[in-house]
């Protein structure tokens, strides 16, 4: 549907693993319960072809939560070598002996997977199904956002003690994709109010989508900042973040010209409206350089209907009614300070499975460092 456009990541991928195999293979543990460490091993694999079900991804969670520092069975955290592939940048897997990795590597994928239902679902939205779709799908991108702001805690911690990890799990990328899902979060909300005839009204609207702009700015300063650290994200990903961010910026104008003029302020009504203007030409200038996937496409086309109606509007109340004509201003109008709508939703850690009593701990023993 023309009007919003959700940016998503490919899949993330693991390897199904054989837990009690791996712990012996490689000289972790010198002695395991190998019955408990194949029931691991078929709920991670469950959790695998289930393509991530919540209940099936929750009963792995309270399983690895288990082999946590903290956990019960903390011997294990680093007794299996976990295999993952990037999902930004070049498609290559990583290993690593350590359940805080595993943990974050796997909140990241199931947030992924979220961005991915939520620009599907969007993609078939209709005027029938705005505020069903726009709700369904404010929640599942603050979830989303809850889950990268734990694996990003997460990989904080595995980067105290290891500093080889894919760049898309990076703690700065893992920041910058939480405040991705917030920023379409807080879009969205907007989206949604903009095609309900109750609207919130040109100034608060103007507030919402400022905030909205400020999020797309600092994704996509955090993904740039990683990237030029030397990790790998998209430079296509990039792009769409910053020209997220620039259409929110025009939007933000736009409401703030309908606000200024709605208060018989032409002269900062007409500023506002050029502003737009000036930033949706240098918007079509960037947008030449990289080609920009559908939905993107129709994004900007309906911002650029969206001006000619806002103009139009600002040129009739300049003008009617024996108004003069606005007095330009010594300086543009400042940029409206957001208001904060979207926040994430904390991912809170399952209890330790039922799995890890005192005696089956007892059975584990590691190998001499």
């Amino acid at each position: 549907m023309a009007g919003v456009a959700i940016l998503s990541l490919p899949q993330k991928t693991t390897i199904e693993l054989d837990f009690a195999k791996k712990a012996m293979h490689f000289g972790k543990m010198v002695k395991v319960n190998a019955a408990v460490l194949n029931q691991v091993t078929k709920i991670r694999n469950a959790m695998i072809r289930s393509k991530y079900d919540p209940d099936a991804t929750d009963e792995y969670m309270q399983a690895l939560v288990g082999m946590l520092p903290d956990g019960p069975a903390g011997v294990l955290r680093k007794a299996v070598f976990y295999y993952w592939e990037a999902c930004l940048g070049p498609k290559t897997s990583h290993a690593a002996a350590d359940a805080v990795y595993e943990a974050a590597s796997v909140l990241a994928c199931v947030a992924g997977g979220e961005l991915r239902k939520v620009e599907s679902m969007v993609e078939v939205m209709n005027t029938s199904s705005v505020e069903r779709v726009c709700k369904e799908s404010y929640r599942r991108l603050l979830t989303a956002a809850g889950k990268y702001e734990k694996a990003a805690e997460f990989m904080k911690t595995f980067a105290k003690v290891d500093r080889n990890f894919p760049a898309d799990i990076h703690p700065t990328i893992l920041d910058g994709l939480k405040t991705l899902c917030l920023a379409q979060a807080q879009e969205l909300a907007v989206y949604k109010s903009m095609n309900n005839s109750d609207n919130h009204g040109a100034e608060l609207m103007a507030k919402l989508t400022a905030q909205v702009h400020a999020l797309y700015t600092e994704a996509y300063q955090l993904l740039a900042n990683a990237h030029s650290s030397g990790d790998d994200v998209s430079a296509k990903f990039l792009s769409k973040a910053r020209y997220k961010a620039s259409m929110a910026r025009i939007r933000t104008f736009q409401y703030m010209s309908h606000t200024f003029s709605k208060a018989d302020k032409t002269a900062e009504a007409k500023s506002a409206i050029d502003q737009a203007a000036e930033l949706t030409a240098q918007l079509e200038k960037d947008a030449r350089q990289v080609k920009m996937p559908p939905p993107l496409v129709a994004e900007y086309k309906a911002l650029l209907e969206a001006q000619s109606r806002f103009e139009y509007k600002v040129s009739r109340d300049v003008n009617m009614y024996g108004r003069a004509k606005a007095a330009a201003l010594d300086s543009p109008v400042p940029m409206i300070e957001g208001r904060v709508l979207a926040r994430p939703e904390a991912y809170q850690l399952p209890a330790a499975s039922s799995i890890w009593t005192p005696d089956v701990v007892k059975d584990f023993v590691p190998a001499a460092e």
